[in-house]
């Protein structure tokens, strides 16, 4: 039993640790597409084109869902406003 329950913790911290890659790798894409459309931008400007370019985001909720439990002063100033 306890083989199994240490075989079970120990799929969870490699699941948890391929995702934590998977973020990292999506942030530095992002960032690598954020440079390539700068040049881009620059070379439309040379070229009198005018494009729109894609920039992917990070999906706040989606991707950081421990987020959610997270509170700021402003929130608690608006709650406090709308109740009173």
């Amino acid at each position: 039993m306890v083989l199994l329950e240490g075989s079970i913790h120990k799929l969870k911290v490699d699941f948890n640790n391929k995702i934590l890659d998977l973020k990292h790798k999506k942030t530095a894409i992002i960032s690598q597409v954020e440079q390539m459309n700068q040049r881009i931008g620059q070379i439309n400007t040379v070229l009198t084109v005018e494009e729109a370019l894609f920039l992917p985001k990070i999906d706040e909720k989606a991707e950081y869902p421990q987020k959610f439990f997270n509170i700021s002063d402003n929130e608690i100033d608006e709650y406090r406003q709308i109740k009173i």
